[in-house]
């Protein structure tokens, strides 16, 4: 699992062509880079996910802010196998690290 925030967000960058995920324009600069979580990073989460799940790099995709961040998120309420899906494929990766 990738720990520091700089390399995770240059790991996606990479991944990602320098390119926002969602609406696939370049980034002007790192400075309009966020990392979007895919399951929302809140209380709720991290109680019943953990950390581990929630801040790992296959939850993030490096978006522009607003509606771009926004379109990643996967609602666990509206959006129950496709969310159950990425936390398996997360669970897998991690118990695959062991």
């Amino acid at each position: 699992m990738i720990k520091d925030y700089n390399l995770k967000k240059a790991t996606l960058l990479n991944q990602q062509d320098y390119k926002c995920y969602h609406c696939n324009k370049p980034f002007e600069d790192q400075n309009e880079v966020q990392l979007a979580h895919r399951l929302i990073k809140s209380k709720a989460n991290i109680k019943l996910l953990g950390l581990n799940i929630v801040d790992n790099v296959l939850n993030l995709r490096a978006t522009h802010g607003g509606a771009c961040n926004d379109a990643v998120i996967i609602n666990r309420a509206t959006q129950p196998i496709k969310a159950q899906e990425l936390i398996d494929e997360i669970k897998d990766c991690l118990n695959s690290q062991l």
